[in-house]
């Protein structure tokens, strides 16, 4: 039988996914080679949830400065915030290039995917842009990066007493 903490721990993390799983955009910050820190805006969304973790994923380019400073230092930070609303996830883990026999190697393969995210499928299928950016990155420029996270946190308002809580999703 799970613990009282245990059981709270788990509820700490179906917040911070369901608050993760409500966005669309995170910062990602990597460093560059040159030891310069760089961020960048990405489309984001995560997957592989269990009670003792999560995976984020995101695309980009290949010859994208952030692929080839992720694969070669791949310690990222990520910042998911809300707009007018104390609300923010911070991550810390480790990104990697997903290959493409782990079936997510084309863009029709990430629809399948995600099937399950509405929003992010008509995303990446360019409903939100006259011209789709994606279908761009089709064949040897597609990386999809996985970010295992090693350090979360959640900081949210307590509905009940309103106050500002800091919740230690992961470790």
């Amino acid at each position: 039988m799970p613990s009282a903490r245990s059981e709270e721990k788990q509820q700490e993390m179906r917040s911070a996914i369901a608050f993760l799983n409500s966005k669309l955009t995170a910062v990602v910050s990597y460093t560059a080679a040159d030891g310069k820190v760089h961020s960048a805006t990405v489309f984001y969304w995560v997957s592989d949830v269990t009670p003792d973790g999560f995976s984020v994923y995101f695309v980009t380019r290949r010859n994208a400065r952030k692929f080839s400073s992720i694969v070669a230092i791949p310690s990222v930070a990520i910042v998911v915030g809300a707009e007018l609303e104390p609300m923010t996830m911070q991550i810390e883990g480790e990104a990697l290039p997903v290959d493409a026999a782990d079936g997510l190697g084309s863009l029709d393969e990430l629809d399948k995917r995600l099937a399950d995210k509405p929003n992010l499928k008509m995303l990446y299928g360019g409903a939100f842009f006259p011209k789709n950016p994606f279908s761009s990155l089709e064949g040897v420029d597609f990386a999809i990066i996985c970010v295992k996270p090693t350090w979360a946190r959640f900081m949210h308002r307590n509905s009940e007493t309103q106050a500002i809580e800091f919740l230690q999703v992961l470790p």
